[in-house]
């Protein structure tokens, strides 16, 4: 005599059979049919990559800050990396100095002090 236990397994492997095959149009059914009565939808959007550029110290005085003040030109510590840097979502680096506001700072000193005009160049880069 076959028992109600057996023709129970039996249903339940053959009904887990069935949503393995086909699970990608049982999805795709749902996911219409909730769209249509839009009770408990809510589309869920894939979501976006994000990149990261981590360097290492960033120092903005002393040799670097001669350099800037030499060629007139803010950006001139990010010249040749500037392009990389801007392909990121965030870039993330140790910045070595203080950003303050002083004298200037005579060569061979070891004050360490970047220049207040630095703050939007770090904050576009």
């Amino acid at each position: 005599m076959i028992k109600i236990q057996n023709i129970f397994v039996v249903f339940l492997i053959a009904f887990a059979a069935i949503i393995f095959v086909f699970q990608k149009e049982i999805i795709d059914f749902l996911n219409l049919y909730f769209q249509q009565n839009s009770f408990f939808y809510f589309p869920i959007e894939s979501p976006s990559f994000v990149s990261g550029l981590f360097v290492g110290d960033v120092m903005l005085s002393r040799g670097v800050a001669y350099q800037i003040e030499k060629n007139n030109d803010l950006d001139f510590p990010f010249q040749n990396i500037k392009s990389l840097l801007l392909k990121n979502d965030f870039v993330f680096g140790n910045l070595e100095t203080p950003i303050i506001d002083g004298r200037k700072i005579k060569s061979g000193e070891m004050i360490l002090r970047a220049d207040e005009k630095m703050v939007p160049i770090l904050k576009k880069i």
